[in-house]
């Protein structure tokens, strides 16, 4: 049975990653597969399976081994309304309610942007991890190791500079101010 056109936006599992827009992307195991909208989400039947399953970071393993954050069973391809099902969460399974409805243009405008902001937020976060590791400061760095009667183990970012020197100033309100 072919996949459903225009894809769905799932709500009601317990694991909000799986709380998104998907659109079809093809077949696994000649079965529908639906990806995340700029994601890495999926909802898939695994070839002889006769259950649908829900992953929060789909592979092409994870679906071979039949890994699911979420379960159910729909006898044809075309999800939408209210179903139950089973979600993973706690280390153990919780019956639930699913609900998909349709794909708009808007919803899946919306579920693109809120996946370029995740992507960017997730490359800066990963600029300044490899910042610190190197030791390369233009995004700051955590402080630590100071003396216990002095209030200066904490985040320090860019500010300038003074004589010359990159200047650095404590997030937030803190008066601490470090010169390079």
């Amino acid at each position: 049975m072919p996949p459903q056109p225009g894809g769905f936006v799932a709500s009601g599992f317990k694991k909000n990653e799986l709380n998104v827009a998907y659109e079809p992307q093809g077949l696994f195991g000649g079965n529908p597969l639906y990806r995340q909208v700029g994601g890495p989400a999926a909802i898939y039947k695994a070839e002889g399976s006769s259950q649908w399953r829900a992953h929060t970071e789909f592979t092409e393993t994870a679906g071979m081994k039949k890994m699911a954050h979420a379960k159910f069973f729909k006898d044809d391809n075309r999800l939408v309304g209210a179903l139950s099902a089973k979600s993973w969460h706690g280390g153990k399974w919780h019956n639930i309610r699913v609900t998909f409805t349709a794909l708009t243009a808007e919803s899946k405008r919306r579920a693109e942007a809120d996946a370029e902001a995740a992507r960017k937020a997730a490359l800066e976060a990963d600029k300044i991890a490899h910042a610190q590791a190197t030791g390369e400061l233009r995004y700051g760095f955590n402080a630590a190791g100071f003396t216990h009667h002095t209030p200066l183990d904490v985040r320090y970012e860019p500010r300038g500079t003074f004589d010359g020197l990159p200047l650095y100033r404590q997030t937030g309100c803190g008066p601490a101010a470090m010169c390079k």
